[in-house]
């Protein structure tokens, strides 16, 4: 191994594996594991007829909401904002 003006370099059988190279190997191995880990599994799924019924059945049937100022004030939070 030598080390030469910010470049090291190792040789093995007459090829030269620099620092740069080393670093993209790593970037794409790296880029490749993250995507694999963060992909949607779901991704292009099609919803079931009945899941979609009751989606939108809840949605029509909106729920009162309560502010959280109210919340807050029944249950004597203050919120820091």
């Amino acid at each position: 191994m030598r080390v030469k003006e910010n470049q090291v370099t190792y040789k093995a059988s007459e090829n030269i594996v620099t620092l740069p190279l080393i670093e993209k190997v790593v970037e794409r191995i790296v880029n490749k594991k993250l995507q694999t880990l963060l992909r949607d599994p779901d991704y292009g799924v099609e919803l079931r007829a009945e899941f979609k019924q009751k989606l939108n059945s809840v949605l029509k049937h909106k729920k009162k909401t309560i502010p959280e100022e109210e919340i807050a004030k029944k249950y004597g939070v203050k919120f820091n904002v």
